[in-house]
């Protein structure tokens, strides 16, 4: 429904109500595109409002429903009702797809709770699911910005092992999780390997190039890379600026 994912929900449920007036029964998608809509702004208790008045109605929550509600409650901090959810729905013998097991990943990953983290990635493959670049990508964000770096390093050969070639986002990611680790060689050798596959980079990339270098105080490498960016036409932001001065700051002459 359109009104739903504008965010209009007031106007959606009028709809929902108009629907069933004139005698046309709302679907699961119809439910399911409100209950995102609610989820994605946070109004958690009306979308598990909608899923039980869908259930009064018969009509079964998917793991579209299910999985929807977990990452709503994730990313409001609200751990015990996203788990909740997921033991309503494997009750309900609904089974988890790849972006359910992405959200647990992601919601013990944040929460410190890293075992369990990669309890649910073992989890995730046994079920005979093939991991993502959300799945990779969070992996080796919690462990960068935990400062785990052999964490890091172990993840990154386990996703080449895996066959997964990583792509300008992973190794954005990359490149931060060794530069918050303090490791700044292995940050710039990464930045080197992509440039290598013929990946170009982004500001993210630039930037996250720079918050290594500004961390290890190498402000003349620092330099070089503003110049680079300007040379590629790549417009330096905010973060840019401030990684240069934090370079200089802590420069090793």
């Amino acid at each position: 429904m359109c009104t739903g994912k504008s965010r209009r929900h007031k106007e959606a449920l009028g709809v929902l109500r108009e629907m069933e007036a004139n005698g046309f029964p709302p679907s699961i998608v119809t439910y399911n595109s409100l209950i995102s809509s609610y989820a994605k702004d946070g109004i958690l208790e009306e979308a598990m409002e909608l899923k039980e008045q869908m259930e009064k109605k018969g009509i079964k929550p998917d793991v579209f429903t299910y999985t929807t509600l977990l990452s709503g409650f994730e990313k409001a901090g609200k751990d015990k009702s996203a788990e909740k959810v997921f033991d309503e729905m494997l009750s309900k013998g609904c089974s988890p797809n790849l972006c359910t097991y992405n959200a647990l990943i992601k919601m013990h990953g944040n929460r410190g709770k890293f075992e369990k983290m990669m309890t649910i990635f073992e989890e995730l493959r046994s079920s005979g699911f093939m991991p993502d670049v959300v799945t990779w990508n969070t992996l080796l964000a919690v462990f960068g910005q935990n400062g785990m770096d052999s964490e890091v390093s172990g993840v990154f050969k386990e996703m080449k092992r895996a066959g997964f070639v990583p792509e300008r986002d992973t190794y954005n990611t990359l490149i931060s999780a060794y530069s918050r680790c303090g490791s700044f060689d292995q940050a710039m050798e990464i930045y080197k390997r992509m440039l290598a596959a013929g990946i170009g980079p982004d500001l993210s990339t630039y930037n996250a190039v720079l918050a290594a270098l500004a961390r290890g105080g190498l402000w003349q490498q620092a330099e070089k890379v503003v110049s680079e960016m300007k040379e590629c036409n790549c417009k330096p932001s905010e973060l840019t600026y401030s990684s240069l001065l934090h370079a200089y700051a802590n420069g090793r002459n």
